[in-house]
């Protein structure tokens, strides 16, 4: 799916003459920088989920590089579907106190924000190529929770700060998932 899925989506969209907008993730990179990641710097995926991502950017920049754009984001939150955000509110709401991880940073990333964003690109004269589209900022999961319980009206001291080693997780979460996004649009 991450991989053959966008590679026949490029196929598709050169045959027609169309753009390809192919929403990529930060799981390509390691995590282990202390700097946001630059478009241009190496990819080193840490799991399945980001091996399979970054073979689906090269596939589609292979296919149909004269028409695509590769866009990595990370830490989407929307009203809809199943997001940290909304599984914050909810234990707030219900002054559930939770644990959370203080050692994965990242830059929380309105969904609503990034489609303006991606029909704003689009509809540009902007090069194809591979670009980073998140909020600004940066903050850990704990640092967001926290802010979540705040702005809700909850007592902040609800949220309690722990470290990755608690959670075990199918895929390795970059400890750094902060993108630089100074090429963005």
């Amino acid at each position: 799916v991450n991989s053959d899925g966008p590679e026949n989506l490029a196929l598709a969209a050169k045959l027609c003459n169309s753009k390809l907008i192919h929403v990529s993730t930060d799981y390509v990179f390691s995590g282990e920088s202390q700097t946001p990641w630059q478009v241009a710097e190496e990819i080193n995926p840490q799991s399945a989920y980001g091996r399979t991502k970054a073979q689906g950017e090269s596939r589609v920049l292979v296919s149909h590089p004269e028409n695509s754009f590769v866009v990595r984001t990370a830490w989407l939150y929307s009203p809809w579907g199943k997001n940290f955000a909304k599984t914050m509110s909810k234990k707030a709401l219900q002054s559930e106190p939770v644990k959370v991880v203080n050692d994965q940073f990242g830059q929380p990333t309105s969904a609503i924000e990034l489609a303006k964003s991606l029909v704003e690109l689009i509809l540009s004269t902007a090069k194809p190529g591979i670009y980073h589209a998140t909020n600004s900022g940066k903050a850990s999961w704990f640092d967001f929770a926290q802010e979540i319980y705040r702005l809700l009206g909850k007592n902040d001291i609800l949220v309690e700060s722990v470290g990755s080693d608690t959670y075990i997780r199918p895929a390795q979460r970059p400890s750094n998932s902060i993108l630089s996004n100074q090429n963005w649009i």
